[in-house]
């Protein structure tokens, strides 16, 4: 478990950065292709979380996806990527912490996540009942990244995590107002996809705030669960998280 906390430090990937040339977290774009092709459009204004030295923002930028803006708060990386990937134009680097994003409300149609909220998670404790510092911390990245998403934008979250753990994280209607799908693939190892709709802008969030929502807290309890929003189309889903609390959906 510490080794694994690791991942969580800057210091870590400062270090690692300074030699390594690239790496790609999961998978590559070929392996994760079939998943996003249809969710993304050549107009798209994309932000990719936690980018690091991956391949996957030159990737989608050769398949014409242009309009890519990445952060990391590594200063090491970020340096590196912009001297190597000087000739394309129109995509832009930022050093940033995902737990503060600086762009302003409603900024991005798509929000690409390839492991980066997993890092938060890596010194959680009980999978079940994470720490309290890092239930705020996953709570204050997913707000954020809800807050700079467009109406209709979506967060496109690539993982290990399984549905009954990630699901938990990511149906809350009354703070994050999403629409939210997954899927399954790869061949060795399996991963997951979840794509979450946004539905309200920020301001109509924090009208239901101040008309005294009861809200769920991170890891919602079973009650709160049996009464989400959600997009019916997905009922396998849905049938995975009344399995898990033993709610009947």
């Amino acid at each position: 478990m510490q080794c694994a906390n690791k991942y969580k430090t800057q210091s870590y990937w400062d270090e690692r950065y300074t030699s390594e040339e690239s790496y790609d977290w999961f998978c590559d774009l070929q392996a994760l292709d079939s998943q996003i092709h249809d969710l993304l459009k050549p107009t798209d204004n994309i932000l990719v979380l936690g980018c690091g030295n991956s391949t996957l923002s030159s990737s989608l930028y050769d398949k014409g996806y242009h309009n890519i803006h990445n952060i990391d708060f590594s200063p090491i990386v970020i340096d590196g990527m912009k001297r190597k990937h000087v000739s394309l134009v129109d995509m832009t680097w930022h050093v940033m912490d995902m737990l503060d994003l600086k762009f302003d409300n409603e900024t991005f149609d798509v929000v690409l996540d390839k492991g980066s909220i997993d890092a938060l998670q890596v010194d959680q404790g009980d999978v079940w009942d994470p720490r309290p510092e890092v239930k705020v911390q996953l709570e204050k990245a997913l707000s954020e990244v809800s807050r700079v998403l467009k109406v209709g934008g979506q967060l496109l979250s690539i993982t290990f995590s399984q549905p009954h753990f990630r699901g938990r994280l990511l149906y809350q209607p009354h703070t994050f107002c999403w629409n939210v799908r997954h899927s399954e693939f790869g061949t060795a190892f399996h991963y997951f996809m979840y794509s979450a709709t946004k539905r309200r802008s920020a301001e109509e969030v924090i009208v239901r705030q101040q008309e005294n929502y009861e809200f769920n807290n991170l890891y919602s309890s079973p009650a709160a669960v049996a009464c989400l929003d959600y997009d019916d189309k997905d009922d396998k889903f849905l049938c995975n998280i009344g399995d898990v609390f033993g709610v009947e959906l």
